[in-house]
């Protein structure tokens, strides 16, 4: 039952957050270790920490690289949204989106890299 409820909680949620906020909004990307390369869809963004706007209606791929680390590649959709909202990563407010201030969204997320391990 308990199960039902959280279900049923998400789900009016979402229905709310899309109905009341724009799709696009912003990511705030930090990353462990710092200045790690981002790209969004094969497309040099910037190195981190760093915040970039994006409409989850429209999926993408964000690549985090660097030099000795494994590389991160995540999806970026409206299920990734409801993954940082569960991790509590999702702000509401009035943010400069499309260079207006607008009813929007911000994810501020950290990602840690894992290290290469280095040949013996």
């Amino acid at each position: 039952m308990q199960r039902y409820f959280t279900i049923l909680f998400l789900f009016s949620f979402f229905v709310l957050f899309v109905g009341c906020t724009s799709t696009r909004g912003i990511i705030n990307l930090r990353t462990r270790p710092y200045e790690a390369t981002v790209y969004l869809d094969d497309v040099k963004q910037g190195v981190t920490p760093m915040k970039f706007e994006h409409d989850f209606k429209i999926p993408a791929t964000l690549t985090i690289t660097k030099n000795g680390y494994y590389d991160e590649e995540e999806i970026l959709n409206e299920a990734w949204v409801i993954r940082e909202i569960r991790k509590g990563n999702y702000n509401e407010g009035r943010y400069m989106v499309g260079g207006r201030r607008i009813k929007s969204w911000m994810i501020d997320t950290l990602r840690r890299l894992e290290e290469k391990k280095k040949a013996q």
